[in-house]
């Protein structure tokens, strides 16, 4: 029994229509994050010219009044910021490596390409999960 190159898996012949839903799915994929980066840069021009005000209002809605609720606020919104961009960093990189794979016929970068999805897919589960928490421990509140 001889032994394969790893990348003779993928040379069965060129499929244009695998090509073409590959790169489709780069483009939604980029759309989603330019989409995702440019709310995140609207957020982060808010919070630069009126977080002050807007962390001071969200202090006093809060129901535990303690010192320095301000100080957490800001620590919990660069927290949530660099989440989320870690999370479309991900699927950018997904779809960066899904397009260049294609375009050079590369096995290395579509497997690049994957393995971010599968990043982002888990971060995106993880995520969803304590969203999920959170939401039922506030029903049964």
């Amino acid at each position: 029994m001889t032994e394969q190159d790893p990348d003779s898996i993928f040379d069965t012949g060129a499929d244009p229509e695998l090509d073409h839903q590959l790169l489709a799915i780069s483009r939604w994929a980029r759309l989603i994050t330019v989409i995702g980066f440019s709310m995140g840069a609207f957020v982060v021009a808010v919070m630069l010219v009126n977080g002050a005000m807007i962390l001071k209002t969200f202090e006093s809605i809060l129901p535990v009044k303690a010192e320095g609720t301000y100080g957490a606020l800001i620590f919990v919104f660069f927290i949530f910021f660099f989440l989320t961009a870690t999370v479309l960093y991900f699927l950018y990189k997904a779809a960066s490596c899904l397009k260049a794979g294609v375009l050079q016929k590369n096995t290395t970068l579509l497997a690049e390409g994957f393995s971010n999805f599968h990043r982002f897919f888990i971060a995106m589960a993880i995520l969803s999960g304590i969203s999920l928490l959170a939401n039922i421990s506030t029903l049964f509140q």
